[in-house]
């Protein structure tokens, strides 16, 4: 698979996916859990949650929009299990019941965005007896050259444990120039990630997201001290090996916000205020992103 990234890209503030169920999502997940609602009247409430994070995305000037993960008990849930078999659905948007769409790609939002979980996950748990042969990957022969496929790499997300600790410094090599991936999601919230030095070795057609700002608490971060950090990295980016300009990196929440449905211990409001810090961050840094802003209903031109 041959791809191409943009390593200037049209907006520099991101988010890995999950954000926080409502109060109401959450109730009536564990009253289907406990069979006192049914799946129909579950799929409503995550509906009306998933057209709320949706505004709430826009309306902070993120530019990629998930779905929150509303659905998702899990970070993992809601791919593997559901890939047996598949249909061809013709005139898909026509077969859902819209009306007034010239195309499947999407009129109004420009950068859509899925999360799945890390195909390791499934490996330490399955082995090789499930996976197909390698020459089916091979003889597939698909070219996505819009795809971008990134990795996230981070030592916990939730605020009551974690899976690792330790730098990037004896991985760094292999990890940057040896895993097919565009773009890496990078965990620096807390002391347990070590230090920036890692990224000196960010080959020249990879790019990085900083992930600055936790998800697992409601403590706000210093917009400063994120610029500072920032600063760092693309110093240590652009004078590392191989060197390169200043433009390759980015700034994230450093993991998701609920990749249990649970969530972390924050509210909605702390959430919100987390994500507008990482949209004002980029601000600063890098200035407003390119192109007009995205509003709700607001169009956006094709490319």
């Amino acid at each position: 698979m041959s791809r191409y990234l943009h390593l200037n890209p049209p907006f520099r503030a991101e988010h890995i996916g999950s954000l926080l169920r409502s109060a109401k999502v959450l109730q009536k997940r564990i009253d289907h859990g406990a069979q006192k609602c049914t799946a129909e009247e579950l799929h409503a409430v995550e509906d009306e949650s998933i057209s709320a994070v949706v505004r709430l995305q826009q309306d902070l000037g993120l530019k990629t929009i998930t779905d929150g993960e509303m659905r998702r008990g899990l970070f993992y849930e809601g791919m593997f299990e559901k890939l047996e078999g598949m249909s061809i659905i013709p005139n898909p948007f026509k077969a859902m019941g819209f009306t007034g769409y010239t195309s499947v790609y999407c009129n109004e939002v420009k950068h859509l965005k899925i999360t799945i979980c890390g195909l390791t996950w499934m490996h330490s748990r399955y082995g090789s007896e499930y996976t197909y042969d390698q020459a089916v990957y091979k003889s597939d022969g698909a070219d996505y050259p819009a795809l971008t496929c990134s990795l996230e790499s981070d030592h916990s997300g939730r605020a009551d444990d974690y899976l690792s600790e330790g730098s990037f410094d004896r991985i760094a090599v292999k990890f940057f120039t040896n895993l097919n991936f565009d773009c890496y999601y990078l965990g620096y919230d807390s002391e347990r990630a070590g230090s920036l030095e890692p990224l000196q070795y960010l080959p020249l057609h990879k790019t990085v997201v900083l992930g600055l700002v936790t998800s697992k608490s409601a403590q706000m971060e210093n917009l400063g001290d994120i610029r500072e950090r920032v600063e760092k990295a693309v110093d240590i980016i652009s004078q590392g090996n191989p060197k390169r300009s200043r433009e390759d990196a980015l700034n994230h929440p450093q993991c998701g916000f609920a990749s249990v449905f649970e969530g972390n211990p924050l509210s909605e409001e702390d959430e919100r205020r987390k994500l507008g810090l990482v949209v004002e961050a980029a601000k600063q840094i890098w200035g407003p992103p390119t192109g007009s802003p995205q509003a709700p209903g607001q169009a956006l031109e094709k490319h």
